[in-house]
């Protein structure tokens, strides 16, 4: 078989559409993915590869048979694998490495093996059409009209003219007309081929936009129905001093004031006898040990809290203890994980007392019970009153790993009671191992 470029087009198209997606509904619940982002991901791969099948069809015009062997063909996967990966990271797409390796791969393989052999036994037109599924409909061509003919009778019939009249030069046989050549439609990449483009950018966008909105919408209501404290009830177990307020419209609360001699994060280094990560299994639940902030000089070990009886979130047992809500995601787990602790009084200073201290840029790093530790980066600190907490912003679902620190003070009116400082994930660090 000689693919033409049309060939590879729709058949990569139609494979992607028949298979992989069929194949990513069924596998991606089973590796911890939404379908949301599995179907976006599925649409990239497949605008991806149809840039792939172009330059594919440009290389293989060099050589003799047009077509790649087998096996090349079934490598081919490592490159387009990588790049995926590099574009995927681009979309916020990207899942663990375990995840893509085994979504990926397995896709990449069950469609190597249905054009190897399926493909040719139950569509053996597309052998020898070039590898196109879609024909292209013949032209019609006009058929040429017969030269006029001289009726018999006036051929037999005897000459009217004198004969001393000259005869006249016969003239010369008319050729017939070379019918004109009419191209036939896709004889190079026309209509058709930019359908099957904008479907598959129509299924990267629309996969990617409503898919990941639903499983958002999913995700989030399930912490809101079964985790996260009850709407109109956000106030804690000691005295309402979490958070009230309606979550359909939080109030913005008010920012905290800078501190002149805090305006700069404060600088800090990855341990020595420690790896870094950029990227992990954010599906992953890992129960957290305890929380290290280098600007406040604090080193706590956690306890762990959930929801009262009445639905609100309760508090650690003793102001200088720091909580984490099991309610919510485990730090390095896609959603927000929440910390929370007493911010107490200028005469008994909670656990959490200057954790308004902080500024963006600021680093704090939660150590797992598994020995591993995810740095999260500040990027806002936040005062609001009693009741202006904003729940949503607070507990709503996130699409990466991020951390909430809430510093509660006693209960009462007005502005400036609790703080809420907002992080995100950036790094996972991870021992040596010792040689």
């Amino acid at each position: 078989m000689t693919p033409t470029l049309v060939g590879r087009w729709q058949t990569r198209f139609l494979l992607m559409l028949s298979i992989a997606v069929p194949w990513t509904l069924i596998l991606a619940p089973l590796l911890g993915l939404g379908i949301g982002p599995a179907l976006g991901m599925v649409g990239i791969v497949t605008v991806l590869g149809l840039v792939w099948e172009t330059g594919y069809h440009a290389y293989q015009q060099l050589r003799w048979d047009k077509d790649w062997p087998s096996l090349l063909a079934l490598l081919a996967g490592v490159p387009e694998g990588l790049l995926a990966w590099l574009v995927l990271g681009g979309f916020g797409l990207r899942p663990s490495g375990g995840a893509f390796l085994a979504l990926f791969g397995s896709t990449w393989v069950i469609l190597w093996l249905v054009q190897q052999g399926p493909l040719r036994v139950l569509a053996p037109a597309w052998r020898f059409h070039g590898a196109r599924f879609v024909e292209p409909r013949p032209a019609p061509v006009r058929a040429l009209e017969p030269e006029p003919q001289t009726p018999l009778g006036d051929l037999m019939s005897p000459a009217t003219e004198p004969a001393s009249e000259p005869v006249a030069e016969p003239a010369p046989a008319r050729t017939p007309a070379t019918p004109r050549k009419v191209r036939t439609p896709l004889a190079f990449p026309g209509r058709r081929v930019g359908v099957a483009v904008v479907a598959a950018a129509v299924v990267a966008v629309i996969g990617y936009a409503v898919g990941t909105t639903l499983t958002k919408d999913h995700t989030a209501s399930a912490h809101s129905s079964s985790h996260a404290p009850a709407a109109g009830a956000q106030r804690h177990r000691s005295g309402g001093h979490g958070a009230g307020g309606s979550a359909a419209k939080p109030k913005s609360g008010v920012p905290a004031p800078p501190n002149p001699a805090a305006q700069r994060p404060v600088k800090w280094e990855i341990p020595s006898d420690h790896k870094a990560y950029r990227t992990w299994n954010v599906s992953q639940r890992v129960t957290p040990y305890a929380v290290t902030i280098p600007r406040l000089r604090l080193q706590k070990v956690l306890s762990s809290v959930g929801l009262s009886a009445t639905g609100t979130m309760q508090t650690p047992a003793k102001p200088t203890d720091a909580a984490w809500y099991d309610a919510a995601a485990a730090p390095g787990q896609n959603g927000p994980s929440v910390l929370v602790g007493a911010m107490g009084t200028s005469a008994k200073p909670g656990v959490f007392a200057r954790v308004g201290q902080l500024v963006p840029g600021d680093t704090v790093v939660v150590t797992r019970t598994d020995s591993t530790s995810i740095q999260f980066i500040v990027n806002k600190v936040q005062r609001v009153s009693f009741d202006a907490f904003p729940t949503r912003a607070v507990y709503g679902m996130t699409d990466k790993p991020t951390l909430r620190l809430i510093g509660y003070a006693k209960s009462g009116k007005g502005r400036g009671q609790n703080v809420i400082v907002y992080a995100k994930a950036v790094r996972l660090l991870q021992p040596k191992q010792a040689s």
